[in-house]
């Protein structure tokens, strides 16, 4: 795992095998929580690692 430490308004660019590019922009800190914004092409599914869970647990697909 890769650990990185953002501050507000700085990105991560991730960039697939395929030339796609996924950018994860910590927007804002509140309190214990961090806002996050991820701006990705239509092709690439973006969910919580939980609905991951439940997904592949139940079986079903979840929506983007």
């Amino acid at each position: 795992m890769l650990v990185l430490s953002r501050k507000e308004g700085e990105s991560i660019v991730l960039k697939t095998a395929t030339g796609e590019t996924v950018t994860i922009t910590l927007t804002k800190y509140r309190g214990a929580q961090t806002i996050m914004g991820i701006e990705a092409p239509k092709s690439i599914k973006i969910l919580r690692s939980e609905l991951v869970e439940l997904e592949e647990r139940c079986g079903i697909a979840l929506a983007r």
